[in-house]
């Protein structure tokens, strides 16, 4: 199945995608690129507009941290359990 991935977070850009999507007549997953400069309080919050919208995945930016792989692994758990508690 084909993907697209968009960008930014921009519900604009991903509602012109969704049209574009569904006028191509072809199953395609979307993909929305996030840039968490700031870590929410809440992880499955923050991505359930995006779950909401019909967000296949999402690709997060999340920087250099020294709990960086702590934070990969709240991001994964995310989506099969409640929030996990904001790192410190």
């Amino acid at each position: 199945m084909p993907r697209v991935t968009v960008c930014c977070g921009d519900a604009v850009v991903w509602d012109y995608a969704q049209q574009h999507v569904a006028q191509s007549g072809r199953a395609v997953d979307l993909s929305v690129f996030l840039d968490w400069a700031q870590w929410p309080d809440d992880i499955g919050a923050a991505l359930a507009p995006w779950q909401a919208r019909g967000a296949t995945r999402a690709l997060i930016t999340i920087g250099w941290h020294a709990n960086l792989a702590d934070w990969v692994h709240q991001i994964a758990d995310a989506g099969r359990s409640p929030a996990p508690a904001r790192p410190t």
